[in-house]
């Protein structure tokens, strides 16, 4: 008899993100943004864990941003970024 595999809804996410611009003027800042996210979760045959499944995601982005209105207590700007994905 063979039992149909699931997967737990339980899942295990750990995500950094660390950005970092240099402000050329008062409208434009170039930069870059690093992200490191890691997955989890158990994987089940009936009620027996047969298994874990586990997934790691590291993305390198160069960016720009740029401010419309760029106020003492309000800004009001768009991003971009394009980068790769590495995953395991």
């Amino acid at each position: 008899m063979v039992l149909p595999i699931r997967r737990l809804n339980l899942a295990t996410v750990i995500s950094r993100t660390i950005l970092f611009f240099k402000i050329d003027n008062p409208r434009a800042a170039f930069g870059g943004i690093f992200t490191y996210t890691r997955y989890g979760e158990d994987v089940e045959s009936g009620d027996m864990k047969i298994g874990e499944r586990r997934r790691t995601y590291v993305s390198l982005m160069p960016s720009l941003k740029y401010n419309y209105v760029n106020g003492k207590n309000f800004a009001l700007y768009s991003k971009v970024a394009v980068g790769m994905m590495y995953t395991d």
